[in-house]
């Protein structure tokens, strides 16, 4: 119980070694919003409990008028003796049950009074939260905009090239088989991203797998210009993509769509499940992200399950965390970071050793193999996928632009985007992809 007289719930421990958790039906938000429930409940309980008192009252009243009465009948000494130890046990019971009235009332008053406090100070944190994230997306969106203006970071449309056959492979429905597929997607040729489909009793599901920051190359989105997008276009280009990827995989609107990307691509799957070509279209039922910064992103009618690690600062560079949402969980490993290996070019991808793939690959397992009940809900969204899936995988590239921007005064930097890399074909754009207009003010965070 708090100072104040009324309750103080705690976050649930974390099952895991290493692991801590926010947010979910563990967090304190959803804590108090179960409280906020019991309040109301115990309020009318104590209703219904002072009813009985006062039908009690009444049946003590009418037990002595009928022994007053029963006084001057024949026997009515005795009677009266009877029917008076019966009125004082009647009477008690009533004061018995009058006090647990008030009693339940007045747990139900410090509950609310308490819940009261816990907003206020809720509203005071998330303000200040949200004042350090928005000012570090709105600074974000404006590096984005200056490089687009130079020339150096340019969204636009991209081109699909559809997976020359369709893979059968065995998905296992949980998050450490996700970082099985982010790996394999980081794999593959630069700008790949990978669609699973998979058939359970209550129909198909898609599974949307989109890798991390990959090294400059023409022609890639996923490259630090897929950064900017991210950013600043809120991955409208990326998503026209993704969307045209599932029509040829053979979604219909409406049917589940999951979402899971690492680093950069966790950024897009913010982007995607907030509306637009995907979100927009499919019911997405689960986000997933792996070292991801998404602490300015609001929360929608999914389910959100984000991976960072105590070590990795790309996570951070949001400003602050994720919302404590019942249906939005963030997890913290600090866990040992596994050892990097050597030899030129045997890093790896990733910022980092707590940045690597192979980390977050670590975490996932620990997540697994966690019992809190926060992780409940992401677990049986992954579990219902499991079995066999129909790996697609797809290709997109940015075509070179129709016209370059101007560069910046005094830049020797050429302005505009390099042709696409050797032998990669030239597809017509995705399907609902426009070419930005002339790059201006960062738009306004959205919230």
């Amino acid at each position: 119980m708090s100072s104040a007289g009324g309750y103080d719930p705690a976050p649930v421990p974390a099952s895991g070694p290493g692991l801590s958790v926010r947010g979910g039906v563990g967090g304190i938000r959803f804590q108090w919003e179960e409280l906020d429930r019991a309040a109301v409940e115990l309020g009318g309980l104590a209703e219904a409990v002072r009813e009985v008192s006062t039908a009690l009252l009444y049946l003590s009243l009418e037990l002595e008028r009928t022994r007053l009465a029963a006084a001057w009948l024949p026997g009515g000494r005795e009677a009266g003796a009877a029917g008076r130890a019966a009125a004082e046990a009647l009477d008690a019971a009533r004061r018995r049950t009058s006090d647990s009235g008030d009693e339940l009332q007045e747990t139900a008053d410090r509950i609310t009074r308490a819940r009261l406090a816990y907003l206020a100070a809720d509203a005071a944190a998330r303000l200040a939260v949200r004042g350090a994230t928005e000012s570090v997306e709105l600074s974000a969106r404006a590096v984005a905009s200056a490089a687009a203006r130079e020339g150096l970071l340019v969204p636009g449309p991209l081109a699909l090239t559809a997976p020359a056959e369709v893979e059968q492979v065995a998905f296992g429905g949980t998050l450490e088989a996700i970082a099985d597929r982010l790996a394999a997607v980081e794999a593959a040729p630069p700008g790949s991203f990978e669609i699973l489909r998979t058939d359970g009793p209550a129909g198909p599901a898609y599974l949307v797998i989109l890798p991390g920051t990959q090294p400059a190359e023409p022609g890639n989105p996923f490259d630090a210009t897929g950064i900017a997008e991210a950013v600043n276009e809120d991955s409208r280009y990326v998503g026209a993509a993704v969307a045209q990827a599932l029509r040829e995989a053979g979604a219909r609107p409406g049917e589940t769509v999951l979402l899971a990307g690492y680093s950069q691509g966790g950024m897009h799957a913010m982007n995607l499940a907030a509306g637009g070509a995907v979100g927009g279209a499919y019911d997405v039922r689960l986000v997933v992200t792996l070292g991801s910064p998404t602490g300015w992103e609001p929360t929608g009618t999914a389910e959100y399950l984000h991976l960072e690690h105590a070590a990795d600062t790309v996570p951070a560079l949001d400003g602050g965390p994720a919302p404590d949402d019942p249906n939005r969980v963030t997890v913290r490993a600090d866990s040992p970071v596994p050892a990097l290996p050597s030899g030129p070019g045997a890093e790896g991808k990733g910022l980092g050793a707590a940045h690597k793939l192979a980390a977050y690959a670590q975490t996932a397992a620990l997540v697994d193999a966690s019992a809190l009940p926060s992780l409940a809900p992401a677990a049986a969204a992954l579990a219902a996928t499991g079995g066999g899936a129909q790996r697609r995988l797809y290709r997109a590239v940015r075509p070179p632009a129709e016209h370059t921007a101007a560069a910046g005064p005094g830049s020797s930097r050429p302005s505009g985007r390099p042709g696409l890399p050797a032998g990669v074909p030239v597809p017509a754009p995705a399907e609902g992809a426009t070419r930005p207009g002339p790059a201006g003010p960062p738009p306004a965070p959205r919230r």
